[in-house]
């Protein structure tokens, strides 16, 4: 039997794709050049080990942590555009995330105490990449709000059976009135061409798709405090002899 292959015009039968906008063009793009200079980046940090002293390994460490972070949000940009899975189900240990951004964010700023006022039993529910990047957001800002020395405190306690309470408070330049009003407007900065504008609004909207929300306190001169309000996630541990 001899089979023929017949093409057809009928272009109903095709699958049909969607060329992409021009902005999530250009997101994909940068994915993928990203991409290209994280591997650059982490080969030559493999070799400068072979180079560096013991001192300097933990920072070569910090790096390395800071570039999978980065390579996390290049496979962010990468699925702009296409249909998105929600991953928000796994717990996430507030106090041990403010705990370890403590120790990488302390090291860009000597100058700068952290202080830790941690609850254990601090479980929330959501994607752990997005949450690590509002305890980014939040920490680096409070050490761009303190001039030169000052402390920052970080706090992580569940305050009843529904609810964890989560905080970052500096004793920075404060903010009027004025300015709170509007720090989580989208694309509001008050750094001028070194600010997005896009930072806190992130923030927010985060914070509020894990079914959260966050508050603002500041007085100018004494600092400022960010709350955050979680949902609490009870999780069980199970023992196996």
């Amino acid at each position: 039997m001899e089979l023929k292959l017949v093409a057809s015009n009928n272009t109903n039968l095709l699958p049909k794709t969607e060329a992409p906008t021009p902005v999530v063009d250009i997101a994909r793009g940068v994915s993928h050049d990203l991409s290209n200079v994280l591997c650059w980046m982490n080969g030559y940090l493999q070799e400068l080990r072979e180079y560096c002293g013991p001192d300097g390994l933990p920072l070569i460490d910090e790096v390395v942590q800071a570039s999978s972070e980065i390579e996390q949000l290049t496979k962010q940009l990468s699925q702009v555009g296409r249909p998105q899975q929600d991953d928000a189900s796994k717990p996430i240990n507030m106090g041990e995330l403010f705990a370890q951004q403590a120790g990488f964010v302390g090291n860009l700023y000597p100058d700068i105490r952290i202080k830790l006022n941690i609850d254990t039993d601090s479980t929330v529910v959501g994607d752990e990449d997005k949450m690590k990047r509002v305890v980014q957001n939040l920490l680096v800002n409070a050490c761009d709000a303190i001039p030169d020395t000052g402390t920052i405190e970080l706090g992580a306690k569940k305050i009843d059976e529904s609810t964890v309470h989560c905080w970052i408070s500096d004793d920075g330049y404060g903010m009027p009135r004025t300015i709170q009003d509007k720090v989580f407007d989208r694309y509001f900065t008050t750094k001028g061409n070194k600010g997005s504008g896009i930072g806190l609004a992130n923030v927010k909207q985060i914070v509020e798709e894990h079914g959260g929300n966050i508050l603002l306190t500041s007085v100018v001169d004494q600092g400022t405090t960010f709350d955050l309000y979680l949902p609490f996630k009870s999780v069980n541990v199970s023992r196996t002899a």
